[in-house]
């Protein structure tokens, strides 16, 4: 990338990052400075007044502006202001959906395999959840660096990971929907919302989606942490095969001198050898240490009428009640989420006394 390009993109996201939070750019005719006018939240966030110069080098903005360059704290205050100022939370609500009909009984039987109990369906109707969308800053950090960003979304009332459009996407969703049931002259939008500054994402399926990250973390990076693996063995071998060629002379002592060394000052050198490789190998652990971050940043939360079915499941003696979704967005029945590691599945053993669903993972660790 060419310095002129850089600085080109560096001029638009400044600009992009003021005015999405709230202030006005003006640049020169030069296009090399100009002014901000921001917020007085901006201001104290970045330490300036609300009105503060901003140029491209070579141009100085002085003690009272920014300048654009990654030789500069740039980036580091930009980043300062979008954890400050960006919103976090988004707030959605989709209005009455068509539902499923018919024989219901039927067609659960049909979406799930009920592995080791009698399951019936008691009762159903409409009932509104709310959908949790995330999306995580995940990176690795060792002898090199993984970063990416991962997303996937919770219903809250199971619990479980399901399939779910993208939030931003489901005005023109529900619109095509909308048509192909009542025809083309309908073009209604069913879509509510809000982008909300709230900055706790505190919320119930937080740990749920936590772990979730975590575990695609490791899937994703897959492909690094088997370099990163590689290397470190890589250079294990060549520290041992290095202190192992010591050794050897030690053992055998000087040619060139013809002097034998004694017993105890071999075994001193070896000591001392030995002692060597151990530092050397914990300093190559040290070096390729591996750390994980998986942080939350966004969330959007978006409440959808659903057909809830409640579920009378009966285990040998044991009988309880459960429920499982019909989703009018994705037209299908949504997966259970196991009660011991929490994964989505739709083939579901339960257990014995308290009718908990358990994937078939889990069922074997059980019996183990």
């Amino acid at each position: 990338m060419s310095t002129i390009t850089l600085q080109e993109d560096l001029q638009g996201f400044a600009t992009r990052l003021f005015e999405q939070s709230g202030g006005l750019v003006e640049w020169d005719d030069d296009g090399l400075s100009g002014v901000v006018l921001a917020p007085a939240e901006v201001g104290s966030v970045l330490r300036l007044p609300e009105s503060f110069a901003l140029t491209s080098p070579p141009f100085d903005p002085g003690p009272q502006g920014m300048s654009l360059s990654l030789a500069t704290d740039f980036l580091d205050q930009a980043g300062h202001l979008l954890e400050a100022i960006v919103p976090r939370v988004g707030r959605f609500a989709v209005g009455e959906r068509y539902l499923k009909r018919g024989d219901l009984q039927a067609a659960v039987d049909e979406a799930f395999g009920w592995q080791n109990a009698r399951v019936r369906v008691l009762d159903h109707g409409s009932q509104l959840v709310e959908y949790h969308t995330w999306w995580f800053a995940a990176s690795l950090r060792s002898d090199d660096v993984w970063e990416d960003r991962l997303s996937f979304t919770i219903n809250s009332r199971s619990g479980a990971e399901v399939s779910f459009p993208d939030p931003l996407e489901l005005d023109e969703l529900c619109r095509s929907q909308s048509r192909q049931r009542l025809g083309a002259g309908d073009d209604e939008s069913p879509i509510s919302g809000e982008i909300g500054y709230d900055r706790d994402l505190e919320v119930d399926s937080l740990p749920r989606a936590q772990a979730i990250a975590q575990q695609r973390l490791l899937i994703a990076a897959a492909g690094f942490l088997e370099r990163i693996e590689a290397r470190r063995k890589r250079d294990q071998k060549k520290l041992r095969d290095y202190y192992n060629a010591l050794l050897r002379e030690t053992r055998a002592g000087s040619k060139r001198t013809k002097v034998v060394p004694t017993a105890e000052e071999k075994q001193s050198k070896e000591r001392a050898v030995d002692l060597e490789l151990r530092r050397k190998l914990s300093e190559l652990d040290e070096r390729y240490a591996m750390e994980a971050v998986v942080r939350p940043t966004i969330l959007i939360r978006t409440s959808v009428p659903v057909l809830g079915i409640d579920l009378t499941v009966q285990r040998k003696q044991a009988v309880r009640q459960h429920t499982v979704f019909w989703n009018p967005l994705t037209k299908s029945f949504e997966p259970f989420a196991c009660s011991a590691c929490h994964a989505s599945a739709v083939n579901v053993w339960f257990t014995n006394e308290t009718v908990e669903p358990l994937c078939r993972g889990c069922l074997s660790e059980l019996k183990a």
